[in-house]
């Protein structure tokens, strides 16, 4: 008899146990559908919303399926009105897996293979990215390249892919 009164003990344990552990994590669950951008302001990684509040930290792990905005002006918990326009019009872009880092202040974008890309203007930007994507495996690790108004691309640094291969299978 004593047996069966502990396991009913350990059975009202675990349904409470389960019921706790439920409720613990359903308000998370509700926070990380707020969860749109990923931000580095002030040497931290934030969470912000589509507000531009800062709702919570992060770290640097969570980036590993979104671009990274950064070099962004906050104000107080929330980001600027011009640099929130700006993030909002590159939403469609940030889950791209090329893309790593967004610098907004300087206007470039470092994709994978450490590709920096500078720009002039944020339409250049959003009207070629397609184009930019679709060189990235011709080009040399660590590039820097610069792109103008026509989408057309000038090499600062590192280089095409082709012209290294040209040189080396004569």
């Amino acid at each position: 008899m004593r047996g069966f009164k502990v396991l009913k003990i350990l059975v009202y344990l675990e349904v409470i146990f389960i019921a706790v552990s439920f409720f613990k994590e359903r308000p998370m669950r509700l926070i990380r559908h707020d969860r749109v951008y990923l931000v580095n302001a002030d040497d931290h990684f934030w969470w912000v919303n589509e507000n531009g509040r800062l709702i919570g930290t992060a770290s640097p792990i969570d980036s590993s399926g979104i671009a990274v905005l950064s070099c962004l002006r906050l104000e107080g918990l929330k980001i600027s009105e011009n640099d929130l326009m700006i993030v909002k019009s590159l939403r469609r872009f940030l889950n791209n897996p090329d893309l790593s880092e967004v610098c907004v202040d300087r206007k470039y974008a470092i994709f994978r293979k450490g590709v920096v890309v500078y720009f002039h203007k944020w339409e250049d930007f959003s009207e070629n990215f397609d184009g930019i994507v679709r060189y990235l495996p011709y080009l040399v690790p660590r590039s820097r390249l610069e792109l103008f108004s026509g989408g057309d691309l000038l090499v600062l640094k590192g280089g095409w892919r082709w012209q290294d291969m040209r040189y080396t299978h004569q």
